[in-house]
């Protein structure tokens, strides 16, 4: 007898690729507005990556999926999922490149905030037609000197991106 699943679940992946797409969809908007009073735009993401990695490009974006809780009903799994957005910014200035970094924050929490449920839930079975999702928090890593480049600088920033949905 063939196997058949009993729910039709994808869990963390496809919500994580959605995510990366819609960075990469409203990136460029996003940091414009983000940087409407600069005098140099702010430069487009370089790498959109599903891990960390040595060969990192800079700016670089980064959504990893941390953490599923599940539980399960009679027709449904429910889930919570946990996702860390990181971005890497190298720099000369650590002046300039703490304000860039809190910039970058700025116009990636706002594209999330602002997708919708298909942009969140696309490649899902849902049981219900809402999806549930939230930043609930920026870290900033301090900046310290890059080993990568001589005379720039590294700073890191994470956002915590929290999606609950009820997959069929």
């Amino acid at each position: 007898m063939p196997f058949q699943p009993r729910f039709n679940a994808k869990f963390i992946r496809p919500i994580r690729d959605n995510l990366i797409a819609l960075v990469k969809a409203s990136g460029r908007a996003a940091l414009d507005a983000a940087g409407a009073d600069l005098t140099t735009p702010l430069p487009d993401f370089k790498m959109h990556a599903k891990s960390r990695r040595k060969n990192t490009q800079y700016p670089f974006l980064g959504i990893f999926g941390e953490r599923t809780t599940i539980s399960e009903g009679d027709d449904h799994i429910s889930e919570q999922h946990e996702f860390t957005v990181e971005i890497a910014l190298l720099g000369s200035d650590p002046e300039e490149l703490s304000e860039r970094t809190e910039r970058y924050v700025e116009a990636v929490d706002s594209i999330i905030r602002s997708a919708s449920d298909a942009e969140i839930t696309q490649g899902l079975s849902l049981q219900r037609n809402r999806a549930g999702w939230e930043v609930t928090a920026h870290d900033y890593d301090r900046i310290r000197e890059s080993t990568i480049r001589e005379g720039q600088y590294l700073q890191l920033a994470q956002l915590r991106v929290v999606v609950q949905i009820r997959e069929a």
